[in-house]
């Protein structure tokens, strides 16, 4: 009687457990208050132009293009997996430094959902195109 008492406790402790590690994983792809960038977008895009290094492989053949990223924004703000949707043709490189400046920006304002900070999907695209 002992023995089946503990499986079902023990059982029971771990589907709790589990459940908990489900929850706190969810990643929302819409939320009421979406991330933002500190001081918004065009602060972003400032930081995007200041911090990206064009490839030189991409200016000496001319290369123009849209990489399409998307990563998510944690409940403390932090930048996590971030992945390219679709990336720029004939240039990895491209998209290598597109990554590279989404990993060095600093903390968002998370997204919330009921006014509780969560893990949120974010799309952004970067255009690369010199003058």
């Amino acid at each position: 009687m002992i023995k089946y008492f503990i499986y079902i406790l023990v059982f029971f402790c771990l589907t709790i457990n589990a459940q908990t590690s489900n929850e706190e994983k969810k990643v929302y792809n819409t939320v009421d208050e979406m991330p933002s960038f500190p001081k918004g977008t065009e602060a972003m895009m400032k930081f995007i132009q200041k911090k990206i290094i064009f490839p030189k492989s991409a200016i000496e053949k001319k290369i123009i293009g849209k990489c399409f990223l998307t990563f998510v924004v944690e409940p403390d703000g932090s930048i996590k997996d971030i992945t390219v949707r679709k990336g720029v043709e004939n240039c990895s490189e491209c998209d290598e430094a597109a990554i590279d400046v989404i990993s060095k920006m600093p903390k968002w304002n998370p997204g919330k959902k009921d006014g509780v900070p969560v893990s949120v999907y974010f799309n952004l695209p970067i255009n690369f195109k010199y003058k």
